[in-house]
């Protein structure tokens, strides 16, 4: 009978251990959810100045921004162009500076955990865009057109979103023109799994390796050019078509 006692108490001490782990684990992700929401509305404005004095453009409006634990494919933040709405997600989420919500999730999500102001300014980036698109009156491509139309889109969409992120931290890019696929099959193959992280490679890393240039030369007539000429017949010499979007650009002819 004694065992009985040694494993029942050892039970229970391993249930009030697991349940006060998780109890700590929930309290800290609420914490952290307010310490998100409060930082995103206090910086969002700023932000957004922040972005209009580097690019050289002005917001015509402000999204709303919603928060939630996780979000669908376990992105870190969705933009909603047909609502204006950014969503972010607050697991594991930190913001800048030292506090205790920002302790906790570093506890609590060992080498996972994700700066939030980041995913903000690159959801800021397609807000951006989606405002340009409605001041030049450019219809954006929806489902049904070719895949290369979807593909190019995509492309450019992330690539400069990302330019804003990696412009505004100051974050190299290790991605080359020799990462790029090399057949129309490995792009459909690379577009159709955005679950896997060659995906986020090819349409992150690569869209900003591919506009980066042009954006960095031509600021807003660039991104106005990239968003009217997206790489459509090109996606099999992008090189190229940087080097002749540049052309263009210098030559006025856009």
């Amino acid at each position: 009978m004694q065992w009985r006692r040694i494993v029942g108490v050892g039970l229970l001490g391993a249930t009030l251990a697991v349940g006060g782990w998780c109890g700590g684990f929930f309290t800290a992700q609420r914490l952290a959810d307010r310490g998100i929401e409060r930082h995103v509305d206090r910086t969002l404005i700023w932000t957004m100045r922040e972005l209009e004095r580097e690019f050289k453009f002005t917001f015509t409006g402000m999204p709303t921004v919603e928060y939630s634990t996780v979000l669908p494919g376990g992105k870190l933040g969705i933009y909603d162009p047909a609502t204006d709405t950014i969503y972010l997600a607050t697991a594991g989420g930190v913001t800048p500076g030292d506090s205790v919500a920002n302790l906790l999730q570093k506890m609590f999500y060992i080498g996972k955990e994700v700066d939030v102001q980041q995913t903000l300014v690159h959801e800021l980036g397609h807000v951006s865009l989606k405002q340009l698109r409605e001041q030049q009156h450019i219809s954006p491509i929806v489902t049904g057109r070719t895949p290369q139309e979807m593909i190019a889109k995509r492309l450019v969409d992330e690539g400069m979103a990302e330019h804003f992120r990696k412009r505004m931290y100051h974050e190299p890019n290790l991605f080359t023109d020799r990462d790029w696929p090399q057949s129309p099959e490995d792009w459909q193959q690379t577009y159709s799994h955005p679950e896997q992280i060659y995906f986020v490679r090819t349409f992150y890393e690569g869209g900003e390796c591919l506009v980066r240039q042009i954006l960095r030369t031509h600021g807003r007539r660039g991104m106005e050019y990239l968003i009217k000429n997206p790489p459509t017949n090109e996606l099999l010499d992008l090189p190229g078509y940087r080097r002749r979007s540049l052309e263009a650009l210098s030559r006025d002819k856009f």
